[in-house]
């Protein structure tokens, strides 16, 4: 739980939507929001001392000017006041979480360069949703990244990649120089690559001789390889279906 709240909700997002934020800020906005974001890092490294104690402690001293003999180990455990908890809050934020997620995936079963802006169709479940959405636009533009547009004619998406967060439809249009049939000819490429690459691997981790004779190292290698080889495969094969589902003539996987 401390690793997720540390790795994922503070370094992952908090402060990839801190650093988009602060491009919209005033002066004063930037420094109120940048002293904030260090007061949570300072608690941040209250709770990580017990686990990790060296670390923490140098790190503590380096972001203030303590006062002589003044430690983390003896400092107060973090805490945070009342107001800081808001559940529609959470709600929110865990909804616009949900929402960049969906749209990458949809974005790299496209592969699309990180530098493009594809326009994004969204359809709220319900205006509490809409107003969400409408409301960090910013967020979601810089994120994804994306034109996000809510209650457009989503007729004028034509072909496109769908997907439902919360009873909320995203469509991703392709557009029209996209080159549908070539990047599925390079995904059918892929995929028999891969399978070979696989068939080589479980039929040496069939061999007993093999098994018998080589380190363990070697074997756990091997195995990881397997493991490797095949989730590529599962989301190779799921791309290639959603977008063979896109033309008239898609094979198989």
């Amino acid at each position: 739980m401390l690793y997720d709240f540390v790795w994922s909700d503070f370094c992952d997002w908090y402060l990839e939507a801190l650093k988009v934020l602060l491009q919209r800020s005033t002066p004063q906005e930037a420094a109120r929001r940048c002293r904030f974001a260090l007061d949570l890092y300072d608690g941040i490294l209250r709770l990580l001392h017990p686990v990790m104690p060296f670390v923490t402690e140098e790190l503590w001293h380096l972001l203030w000017e303590r006062a002589e003999g003044e430690f983390l180990c003896t400092a107060a455990a973090a805490s945070a006041p009342q107001e800081w908890y808001s559940a529609e809050t959470e709600e929110a934020f865990s909804l616009l979480q949900a929402l960049v997620e969906e749209s990458r995936r949809l974005r790299a079963i496209l592969s699309l360069p990180p530098q493009e802006r594809p326009a994004l169709f969204i359809r709220p479940a319900d205006d509490g949703t809409s107003a969400v959405i409408r409301e960090h636009f910013w967020l979601l533009d810089a994120l994804v990244p994306c034109q996000a547009q809510v209650g457009a004619d989503h007729a004028t998406a034509g072909k496109a990649l769908s997907g439902v967060v919360r009873g909320t439809e995203v469509l991703l249009p392709i557009s029209a120089d996209y080159d549908l049939l070539a990047e599925l000819e390079r995904l059918y490429r892929e995929i028999a690559r891969l399978e070979r690459l696989l068939e080589e691997n479980q039929a040496k981790l069939r061999n007993e001789a093999f098994l018998q004779r080589a380190p363990q190292h070697i074997i756990e290698r091997e195995r990881e390889k397997e493991q490797s080889f095949s989730q590529s495969l599962s989301r190779l094969r799921e791309r290639l279906q959603l977008l063979a589902s896109l033309t008239s003539g898609g094979r198989d996987a």
